[in-house]
Protein backbone atom coordinates (compact mmCIF):
# COMPACT_ATOMS: atom_id res chain seq x y z
CA UNK A 1 0.00 0.00 0.00
CA UNK A 2 1.59 3.30 -0.81
CA UNK A 3 1.68 6.03 2.05
CA UNK A 4 -0.12 9.33 1.77
CA UNK A 5 2.50 12.33 1.58
CA UNK A 6 1.15 12.96 5.65
CA UNK A 7 1.78 9.57 6.62
CA UNK A 8 5.69 9.21 4.56
CA UNK A 9 6.77 11.93 6.74
CA UNK A 10 4.74 11.18 9.77
CA UNK A 11 2.93 14.31 9.83
CA UNK A 12 -0.91 13.36 11.51
CA UNK A 13 -4.20 15.71 11.19
CA UNK A 14 -4.42 15.39 14.96
CA UNK A 15 -1.97 14.56 17.54
CA UNK A 16 -1.40 11.17 18.76
CA UNK A 17 -0.23 10.22 22.79
CA UNK A 18 2.44 7.68 23.30
CA UNK A 19 0.97 5.66 26.05
CA UNK A 20 0.54 1.75 26.79
CA UNK A 21 -2.41 1.49 28.05
CA UNK A 22 -3.80 -2.68 28.30
CA UNK A 23 -6.74 -3.54 26.49
CA UNK A 24 -9.16 -5.89 24.94
CA UNK A 25 -9.94 -5.97 21.38
CA UNK A 26 -13.13 -7.62 20.26
CA UNK A 27 -13.57 -9.03 17.01
CA UNK A 28 -17.09 -9.65 14.99
CA UNK A 29 -16.45 -13.55 15.50
CA UNK A 30 -16.69 -13.07 18.73
CA UNK A 31 -13.67 -13.63 19.97
CA UNK A 32 -11.36 -11.15 22.07
CA UNK A 33 -7.30 -10.67 22.40
CA UNK A 34 -5.86 -8.72 25.34
CA UNK A 35 -3.07 -5.67 23.54
CA UNK A 36 -1.67 -2.56 24.39
CA UNK A 37 -1.94 0.75 23.11
CA UNK A 38 1.22 2.36 21.35
CA UNK A 39 -0.37 5.36 21.02
CA UNK A 40 -3.86 7.08 20.98
CA UNK A 41 -5.58 9.62 19.28
CA UNK A 42 -9.26 11.19 18.81
CA UNK A 43 -9.21 9.37 15.52
CA UNK A 44 -7.86 6.23 16.17
CA UNK A 45 -5.57 4.07 17.92
CA UNK A 46 -2.06 1.83 17.18
CA UNK A 47 -2.32 -1.68 19.20
CA UNK A 48 0.50 -4.12 19.81
CA UNK A 49 -0.60 -7.69 20.33
CA UNK A 50 1.13 -10.80 21.53
CA UNK A 51 1.98 -12.26 18.38
CA UNK A 52 1.15 -12.06 14.76
CA UNK A 53 -2.14 -10.95 14.63
CA UNK A 54 -2.56 -11.37 10.63
CA UNK A 55 -2.07 -15.65 11.61
CA UNK A 56 -4.69 -15.83 13.71
CA UNK A 57 -7.82 -15.30 11.65
CA UNK A 58 -9.77 -13.89 14.67
CA UNK A 59 -11.80 -11.28 11.88
CA UNK A 60 -12.41 -7.89 11.75
CA UNK A 61 -12.44 -5.55 14.48
CA UNK A 62 -15.44 -4.76 16.56
CA UNK A 63 -14.51 -3.13 19.61
CA UNK A 64 -11.81 -2.14 21.52
CA UNK A 65 -12.23 -2.32 25.86
CA UNK A 66 -9.74 -0.36 27.93
CA UNK A 67 -10.74 -1.87 30.95
CA UNK A 68 -11.25 1.56 33.72
CA UNK A 69 -12.95 3.96 31.10
CA UNK A 70 -14.97 2.10 28.23
CA UNK A 71 -15.49 -0.11 24.88
CA UNK A 72 -15.32 1.75 21.93
CA UNK A 73 -16.30 0.96 18.05
CA UNK A 74 -13.10 0.60 15.67
CA UNK A 75 -12.61 -1.08 12.53
CA UNK A 76 -9.63 -2.49 11.28
CA UNK A 77 -7.33 -0.11 8.89
CA UNK A 78 -4.36 -1.89 8.75
CA UNK A 79 -2.70 -4.97 10.44
CA UNK A 80 1.09 -5.52 10.43
CA UNK A 81 2.37 -8.11 12.15
CA UNK A 82 1.75 -7.91 15.95
CA UNK A 83 0.48 -4.45 15.48
CA UNK A 84 -2.58 -3.30 14.24
CA UNK A 85 -4.83 0.16 13.55
CA UNK A 86 -7.88 0.96 14.28
CA UNK A 87 -10.01 3.85 13.31
CA UNK A 88 -12.61 5.27 16.05
CA UNK A 89 -16.42 5.16 14.87
CA UNK A 90 -18.71 5.23 17.35
CA UNK A 91 -21.07 7.42 18.17
CA UNK A 92 -20.72 11.41 19.81
CA UNK A 93 -20.64 10.22 23.15
CA UNK A 94 -18.03 7.41 22.88
CA UNK A 95 -16.04 10.14 21.12
CA UNK A 96 -16.62 12.31 23.71
CA UNK A 97 -15.52 9.90 26.41
CA UNK A 98 -12.50 9.48 24.31
CA UNK A 99 -11.64 13.25 23.70
CA UNK A 100 -11.57 13.95 27.64
CA UNK A 101 -9.30 10.28 28.01
CA UNK A 102 -6.74 11.79 25.27
CA UNK A 103 -7.08 15.36 27.01
CA UNK A 104 -6.31 13.31 30.08
CA UNK A 105 -2.95 11.62 28.70
CA UNK A 106 -1.47 14.53 27.17
CA UNK A 107 -2.06 16.84 30.44
CA UNK A 108 -0.24 13.72 32.29
CA UNK A 109 2.87 13.58 29.66
CA UNK A 110 3.34 17.32 29.38
CA UNK A 111 3.70 17.35 33.41
CA UNK A 112 5.72 14.36 33.21
CA UNK A 113 7.96 15.96 30.82
CA UNK A 114 7.82 19.47 32.80
CA UNK A 115 9.04 17.64 36.06
CA UNK A 116 11.37 16.06 34.12
CA UNK A 117 13.31 18.98 32.88
CA UNK A 118 13.28 20.26 36.56
CA UNK A 119 15.14 17.15 37.87
CA UNK A 120 12.62 15.96 40.39
CA UNK A 121 11.22 13.13 39.01
CA UNK A 122 11.67 9.85 37.38
CA UNK A 123 10.40 7.71 35.17
CA UNK A 124 6.68 6.68 36.78
CA UNK A 125 6.20 3.20 35.02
Amino acid sequence: MKQTPALAQNQRAVPRVACAMDAIAHFDCSSQLRCETVDISIQGAQLRFRGDLSKTGVGNFDGLLIPGVDTFHVEMRWIDGSRAGVPFSGPKEELLLLYKLVEHLQKMRREHVSAQTKGGVTDRT
